[in-house]
């Protein structure tokens, strides 16, 4: 696996790394973004790329996403060249939604993409996120969603399916 690019900005940022096929498929992979509290988060900061982990094992971290090891075995067309994407947005005002529901963001947004794949369906075991509660959150129990570009007529929408 070579050496991430990372780029960050204020809110957000992306990293791109090539994999390694034969080492994934031994161990996957575990991308973590360790932000501090959500008392200390500022969404007119840049995030730290040292704040941006690729690890083997389990840490505490803000938000972490851990691709299995078989995570390729269910994509057409992996070549030595796969790169995969990691994401982290502190807030959710880049996803532009035409009409407001009642989901609202209340804490990171952490996403992991396989380049040149639409979907990756039917890995098993499945990819594991994790998340530190948001302790300002009140009065709702929090509920993973995901950012579904076929709501809304392609324009894409929070789902919590």
């Amino acid at each position: 696996t070579s050496q991430p690019v990372v780029i960050t900005r204020s809110a957000f940022a992306v990293s791109v790394q090539q994999v390694d096929l034969k080492k994934f498929m031994e161990i996957g992979q575990i991308f973590s973004a360790n932000l501090g509290t959500f008392s200390d988060l500022n969404v007119t900061e840049n995030i730290d790329s040292n704040d941006l982990l690729f690890h083997m094992g389990p840490n505490q971290s803000t938000a972490s996403i851990s691709l299995p090891n078989n995570l390729f075995s269910a994509i057409l067309n992996v070549t030595n060249n796969t790169r995969i994407t990691h994401a982290v947005f502190l807030s959710d005002s880049l996803f532009l939604r035409r009409v407001n529901n009642d989901l609202e963001v209340g804490g990171i947004i952490i996403s992991a993409s396989v380049v040149g794949s639409n979907s990756v369906e039917g890995i098993d075991p499945r990819l594991n996120i994790t998340f530190l509660k948001n302790p300002s959150i009140n009065g709702s129990d929090p509920q993973c969603s995901f950012w579904n570009p076929r709501l809304d007529n392609g324009y894409g929408d929070w789902s919590s399916e």
